[in-house]
């Protein structure tokens, strides 16, 4: 039985890997000053972290002042223990989980940014995701990357480690 248990752990996490999102947790610190350094949340910015972990970025998002952050996770068990780590947010309803694929998910109403650490294959492709909600909600959108820099944007501001995007609606979204 305990094999089957170590098994089904791992294979949640291969399975994360395999779909180009390695867990690589985020630190809080580090977040709080890409913010510091980069954006000051405005008082109706709703954050969607792609890739939200054990939910740190969630957590740091919500004490810098964003009115409510959701995240997307694709691994149940990281799904799992942020729910548990964020149950007191959750229950005013300013966090929300999902176990869900950001290439594949419909993006809900009002996100006013967004945040990735993820490889730069996947940073193109969830730009070209925000274009098309940017183009949708007809308004600017924000998007933070950690560690990766698009090729196909030129970001608003950077501190060497994060990348800040301001994606404006009517461009045309990139192949």
């Amino acid at each position: 039985m305990f094999e089957l248990v170590i098994f089904l752990a791992l294979s949640c996490f291969l399975f994360t890997v395999l779909r180009g999102a390695p867990f690589v947790p985020s630190k809080k610190k580090y977040v709080k000053q890409a913010f510091k350094d980069l954006y000051t949340p405005r008082s109706g910015d709703v954050l969607l972290d792609i890739g939200s972990g054990t939910g740190t970025v969630l957590k740091a998002s919500i004490d810098l002042g964003f009115k409510k952050t959701i995240g997307f996770e694709l691994n149940p068990l990281l799904v799992l223990y942020s729910r548990l780590y964020l149950y007191k947010y959750a229950k005013d309803k300013r966090v929300k989980i999902y176990c869900r694929d950001f290439l594949l998910a419909k993006i809900p109403e009002g996100i006013t940014f967004f945040y990735c650490f993820g490889v730069e294959n996947f940073v193109e492709k969830a730009l070209i995701k925000i274009q098309d909600y940017s183009n949708s909600q007809n308004r600017e959108i924000y998007f933070m990357s950690l560690a990766f820099k698009s090729s196909a944007y030129k970001p608003e501001r950077s501190n060497g480690l994060y990348y800040l995007y301001k994606i404006s609606p009517c461009k045309k979204a990139k192949p």
